[in-house]
This record gives C-alpha cells, structure tokens and sequence, in this order.
C-alpha cells in the first residue's frame, strides 16, 4: 500500500548522554585511555527535542507526536543525502545559512520555484542558535520538509550555541529522532540520528518499474542516518574515535536495516584518515585522496591546517545499503555581500537498500 501521512505517528526524541573515554592511538591501534587520567564527568539532564513540520493552516509548527498532514507519496526507494557545515563562528551567521538554503534549493536539488525536491535529507552541522530562524522560516523548507530539532534547548549546551539540524523531505516517512550527547566534550558536540522507511528493490519493482502498481513497491525497511559533528583541533584527536564508535554503534539496534553515518568527521590528523575502518565503517569515498574530495580550507584559504577531507560519508559495509560516491557541492558560493557562505563544501551522495 502507498505510504498513508496522515495516519503516521512519530514519537518524539530521546536524548541520551553518553560518556565515553578518550582513546590514543598506538602501534596496536587504538587504545583507551585509563581512568586515572581523564576526570569525572556529571550526568546532565536534557529535554527531549521532537522532530516537526510546519503547518500551513494553523501557521505552527506541529510536533510529529500527533498525526498530521503530509505529502501522499508512495515509500521511495532511495534518497539524496546532503551533508553540510554551515559555519556558526563567521559573522552574518543568519544570512550566511540563507544563502545555502537558496543554494541547496535552487542549484543543488533544481527547485528555484518552489517545487518539491526528489525524496532527500538534509544533515547541517553547526548552525548557530541565531541562524535557526533562517532554517525554520523558509519557505521552501516549510512546504517540503520536516525538521529536527526546532530550538536550540534541544542541543546539549546553551554556552556553546551551536548543533546539528536534519532536514528530511516529507515524501520520506520519518519514524524517529533521537540525539546522542558526548561527554568529555568541550565543544559539546553530539550526533542526531532520524530514522527514515524506504522501499526494498525486488524482482517485481525492477521489472514494472513503470507500474504503479502495489505489486511494484518492495518492502518497506528503516534507514537510520546520524548527523555527526566530531570534536575539532588537535586536542580533539583522542576524543574524535571514541565519539565516531559512539555514532557507529547506533547502527546496530537490530530494529534498523542499514545505516549511515556523516558529516563533519574533522580529519585533520593523520591518525584520523583510518578511523572509519577501526570503528567498522567503510568510507563512500572511492579511491585516494586526490585533492578532488577535500572538503575545507579554501574558502579562505587556511593558514593553520592544510587543505582536508574533514566531511565524510560512511556506513556499514554489510550489503543492506548501497552509497554512491559523494560529490562535492557549494564551492565558490557567497553571499550578495561576497562573503564565503561557509568554509566548508558540501556532499551530495544518493542511498538506497538493499534486500
């Protein structure tokens, strides 16, 4: 049967604080580091952050714990993912994330009009609390997506004002958010995961691909994608491996079919460049870095660290999913002022299940 929106419920976020330990990386690979040398951490009560649509008669956003109307779409077989560090330390924050969402609508998806985008989601790392509104008053965002969170309460602190957003078009049901906090984090920097239904291909969706016949949508199993922002700067080299296994390890709830991981991984030290594989994730990246997958230090160019892949697209290597190799998309775009949008590029890949 065609996906039903107004009879989807979605429960809301559940936020779950994690405190892992640091991990040095030796000649056996990495290792943590014993307790006697890191401090205690106090456990922090968060509220809980439900993902929401905006709803056009009421003017409100509706949190997705009740039933509410969205696009009567059948379940998709795969989507676009685009992965994207906006930059919440730059000035003009606001009109910065602006000028990414006119770019990712218009250039990017090819809706210039309006027009509702193919099935996708969208992952933003560090947005400032004071760019927020650009995202949730948006037009286009408003008609074609669900958002989560909706206020900066729902990241995990209110001295450092930034976090994650995901985006998730409505023709792609949403079955659940949930953040993951990490401690002995100074940057307070944590994970969000969504967790989206997508149809299976079978014999039959492949042959009567033209059909709209019922008999042509497979089954219907859950993709869960992290939104992840990994600490940054050296001194985040030991913290960046056990927070990345703390992302990785949400995929293995045995309710989820495939998943992936992405965003701003912050690989900056050689001892970041293996990192997937230690952790059991394999990298959509084909090939070697050959300068056309670096994703930060152009845009100006960076005086402290060279030119890198920091952003990656990763997921489980068990053949639930397949990733295409991400392109890298937003170079060169500035705002009317010519400002650089973000120092960072973006990528663009597409995913799909496998049965």
């Amino acid at each position: 049967m065609p996906y039903q929106p107004n009879t989807h419920i979605l429960a809301p976020d559940v936020l779950t604080e994690v405190r892992p330990r640091c991990w040095s990386r030796t000649r056996q690979g990495w290792r943590p580091i014993s307790r006697s040398k890191r401090r205690k951490s106090a456990t922090r009560a968060t509220p809980p952050s439900p993902i929401s649509a905006y709803h056009p008669r009421s003017r409100t956003r509706t949190p997705l714990c009740a039933p509410i109307e969205l696009n009567n779409e059948p379940i998709p077989e795969s989507l676009q993912l685009l992965t994207w560090n906006v930059e919440a330390y730059g000035p003009n924050a606001r009109t910065r994330l602006a000028t990414i969402l006119k770019h990712i609508q218009g250039t990017i998806f090819g809706c210039p009009d309006g027009e509702q985008p193919e099935p996708c989601c969208i992952l933003l790392q560090e947005v400032n609390a004071c760019a927020l509104p650009a995202v949730l008053e948006n037009a286009w965002v408003r008609e074609h997506f669900v958002v989560a969170p909706t206020t900066a309460e729902h990241w995990p602190s209110a001295h450092v004002p930034t976090g994650n957003v995901t985006l998730v078009a409505r023709t792609v049901p949403v079955t659940r958010a949930q953040t993951l906090e990490f401690a002995h984090s100074p940057m307070r920097r944590h994970a969000l995961a969504v967790d989206v239904r997508l149809g299976v291909p079978t014999a039959a969706s492949e042959s009567d691909a033209d059909s709209d016949s019922d008999s042509a949508l497979g089954p219907e199993r859950t993709l869960r994608i992290v939104n992840v922002h990994l600490e940054s700067l050296a001194r985040g080299t030991p913290l960046r491996p056990v927070q990345l296994l703390a992302a990785a390890k949400m995929l293995l709830d045995p309710a989820v079919h495939a998943g992936v991981v992405a965003g701003d991984m912050n690989a900056i030290a050689p001892d970041d460049w293996d990192l997937p594989a230690y952790v059991g994730l394999e990298d959509a990246w084909a090939g070697e870095d050959d300068g056309r997958g670096t994703t930060w230090g152009y845009q100006p160019p960076s005086r402290e660290f060279p030119p890198g892949r920091l952003d990656k697209v990763l997921y489980v290597p068990n053949g639930t999913c397949e990733v295409g190799r991400p392109d890298r998309v937003g170079v060169g775009v500035k705002t009317a002022a010519g400002q650089w949008a973000s120092d960072h590029f973006g990528l663009l890949t597409t995913v799909s299940l496998q049965p």
